[in-house]
């Protein structure tokens, strides 16, 4: 504008003026033609563009080493697409908007070589390979603690030769692929190492032994009821052995094995339970058994019983065809829990078994008869071992007894034949007696009265009458015989020549000892003692010169003469002064009192613990048992054997 001016107003302008003018336009024009931009350089967006190029084409799209995700080739080929068209207008396009497209492709080329996939590290798998192998080392094969069955060492070594292999083409496997190898190897081998066998938990051996060592405190050897036999004892101690040894051996010992060493151990152990005998029986005592005997029988059960009824044994009395079956019925209270059951047999006459009775190993159980244990009600076992009663003999029938005479008329000599039933057997004549008159056996004493005659066989009667012979075996058996003779006659006294009428006395006999005439001819009684029955009473006295001569005797209260019936309540009475005098003159002795109850037997010397005593007399009833009380002595008898 400021030239155009100058130009227009030539005519007014100097040359000067123009040329300035001129000069100034120019300046302008040059610097003007200085600020027009010009097409930029395409070379280095050229090289960009085949850059990105070449990496698609080295890594095409996939998931292995080398690869790239199909998205990262998609940008990068987009980016690709949009350099191109700007390198392509390059006349048009300035610097800068070349360098910007050339920059904007690099960025896209680096971040899709970012995404190309790369090899990854072994290290982390080579280590996964290494643990595996050693746990097949330390494990071989077998069924023993730390050794692992054959499919899993199997199947551990295909994962390890898996894993091998990844790792051997280590440069070609991505991260991924290793850590996914490892992780598998890894899995696997947990899975061995929970296969490998442990050592088991021994608790439960422990326990059963234990219960099979009490086992053998609570039931010793024997045969008597919750004993067990020496067998028996000794199977379950050879069990518990091996099961200690598997204990104490419990670190080596899958629990497999601790659990068949317990199992095993506890069927033992049962085993033996079963066998500690439940019920036993108690014979009678060996010896011989006459009539009126008792056989009395315990049964003895471990556990608490209840009897109903009246349950009772089979036993054979006999010989051959004359062996028969008789029962010995149970004598026990009813209805109530008890161990020990009492049973009894009264031996009636005619019996003989002098080969030891036999038993039935089995308690009979008649109508109305029942046995169950109290716990459970169950029915209680009936089985039991019979004990050897071939020394238990049976003898009921009486000694043999004959009685002669001579005919003597002046002093008879009486023959006794006697002998005892079976006495080849072992049974024998143990009293032989006689004594004048007709007499019941009772008067015998049981064989401690009378003459005895047992060596000798014969006694001379020097009067007329009926003697009585008694005869008793070693079972108890009696026989009595009776003799009478009439064919004594008595002699005629000598006549005194002197006096026809008076016929000589014969002279005294000195006696051995002088008579002191000054003294007293007898002593009072002044010792005393009363047995009652009802209203009768049968009183006795002695002198302290009369209980001194009985020496070791003792003395004897015979009521049997007294009415009585079976049933009443008999009394001793003896005087506070009597049982001192009894002490003082025979502390060794007895006091007999028999009646019709039975006969019984004080000893003296017992009466030395009531001395001290503030007493004036002393009082022994006597009377029947009951029923309870037989059954508890007969308990009682057979307890103490």
């Amino acid at each position: 504008n400021d030239a155009q001016a100058i130009a227009d107003d030539a005519a007014n302008q100097t040359q000067g003026l123009i040329d300035s003018a001129e000069s100034t336009l120019e300046t302008a024009t040059a610097t003007f033609l200085g600020t027009v931009i010009g097409a930029g350089n395409a070379l280095a967006l050229l090289s960009a563009i085949a850059d990105a190029e070449q990496a698609l084409t080295d890594h095409p799209q996939g998931s292995n080493v080398g690869q790239a995700p199909a998205a990262a080739r998609t940008t990068l080929q987009a980016a690709i697409d949009d350099a191109q068209p700007v390198a392509d207008d390059a006349p048009n396009q300035t610097q800068a908007q070349l360098d910007s497209a050339e920059s904007t492709l690099e960025a896209a080329t680096t971040a899709f070589l970012s995404t190309v996939i790369g090899a990854g590290n072994a290290s982390a798998l080579l280590s996964a390979i290494a643990d595996a192998e050693q746990a097949l080392t330390d494990h071989p094969e077998g069924s023993n603690v730390g050794q692992a069955p054959a499919a899993a060492r199997t199947t551990l070594q295909a994962a390890i030769d898996a894993a091998q292999t990844i790792a051997d083409d280590a440069a070609n496997q991505t991260q991924g692929q290793l850590d996914s190898a490892e992780s598998t190897l890894e899995s696997a081998t947990a899975t061995f190492l929970g296969t490998v066998i442990g050592a088991g938990n021994a608790s439960a051996l422990l326990s059963a032994i234990a219960d099979a060592a009490q086992a053998l405190v609570d039931h010793p050897e024997g045969s008597g009821v919750g004993e067990a036999s020496a067998d028996a004892r000794t199977t379950l101690q050879d069990a518990i052995d091996v099961a200690q040894t598997i204990a104490d051996d419990a670190a080596n010992r899958p629990q497999d094995q601790l659990d068949s060493a317990e199992a095993t151990l506890e069927a033992a152990t049962a085993a033996f339970r079963a066998a500690v005998v439940g019920l036993v029986l108690t014979a009678p005592n060996d010896g011989l058994y006459g009539t009126d005997s008792v056989l009395a029988f315990t049964l003895t059960y471990r556990d608490p019983v209840v009897v109903t009824g009246t349950p009772r044994l089979g036993i054979a009395l006999g010989t051959g065809s004359a062996t028969e079956t008789v029962y010995a019925a149970y004598t026990g209270s009813q209805g109530e829990t008890r161990t020990t059951l009492p049973f009894a047999y009264d031996v009636p006459a005619g019996l003989a078994d002098l080969d030891g009775i036999a038993l039935e190993a089995q308690v009979a159980l008649p109508d109305g008869a029942t046995l169950v244990y109290s716990g459970s009600g169950d029915p209680a076992m009936t089985a039991f071992a019979v004990p050897d009663t071939s020394s238990v003999t049976v003898v009921s029938i009486a000694p043999s007894l004959a009685l002669s005479t001579d005919g003597a008329t002046e002093d008879a000599e009486i023959a006794v034949t006697a002998s005892a039933h079976r006495s080849e057997a072992g049974n024998a004549l143990t009293h032989l007696r006689w004594l004048a008159g007709s007499r019941t056996a009772d008067a015998f004493d049981g064989g401690a009265s009378g003459t005895d005659i047992l060596a000798t066989g014969a006694f001379t009667a020097s009067d007329n009458g009926t003697y009585t012979v008694y005869a008793r075996d070693a079972a108890g058996n009696v026989a009595l015989q009776t003799i009478s003779i009439d064919s004594i006659v008595e002699p005629t006294d000598p006549v005194d020549p002197v006096d026809p009428v008076d016929p000589v006395t014969p002279p005294a006999e000195p006696d051995d000892e002088s008579v002191d005439t000054d003294e007293p001819q007898e002593q009072p009684r002044e010792y005393e003692a009363q047995l009652t029955v009802g209203e009768e009473a049968l009183e006795l006295q002695w002198t302290e010169a009369e209980l001194e001569d009985l020496e070791d005797a003792g003395l004897t209260l015979d009521g049997r003469e007294l009415e009585a019936a079976a049933v009443d309540v008999w009394t001793l009475t003896l005087p506070k002064a009597t049982a001192a005098a009894l002490l003082r003159t025979n502390p060794d002795s007895l006091l007999h009192v028999r009646t019709g109850l039975g006969d019984y037997a004080l000893p003296v010397a017992m009466l030395a613990e009531l001395t001290a005593q503030p007493y004036s007399e002393l009082r022994v009833t006597l009377a029947p048992a009951t029923e309870a009380e037989q059954g508890a002595l007969l308990e009682a008898v057979a307890q103490l054997g």
